[in-house]
């Protein structure tokens, strides 16, 4: 699973899209942020979570007001309860 992501200045609104999930026993998708860089897994905090059929997600945490930088990450998370996380994308507010 690849996370990409980028600021939309038109929305004020990090913008996130991942490439799906292609194992089986998909239970939904985690998105968790921290502030700055880089990601710190042990601190994150849950922006949501969403069905296996989302594959992006438009978010003001983390990046609400200017000069903000959030890192984010995206999280499978399997019905035997096991996950593995996305590479880690920051996006800051100009």
């Amino acid at each position: 699973m690849i996370l990409t992501g980028e600021f939309d200045s038109s929305t004020n609104l990090a913008v996130l899209n991942w490439t799906a999930y292609a194992g089986p026993n998909l239970a939904n998708y985690t998105v968790r942020w921290t502030q700055g860089v880089p990601h710190d897994d042990d601190n994150d905090v849950l922006v949501a979570t969403l069905p296996p059929t989302n594959t992006s997600l438009e978010t003001q945490d983390g990046v609400f007001t200017p000069g903000s930088i959030a890192s984010f990450k995206v999280f499978v998370v399997l019905t035997s309860g096991g996950e593995a996380g996305s590479n880690p994308v920051t996006i800051q507010h100009p």
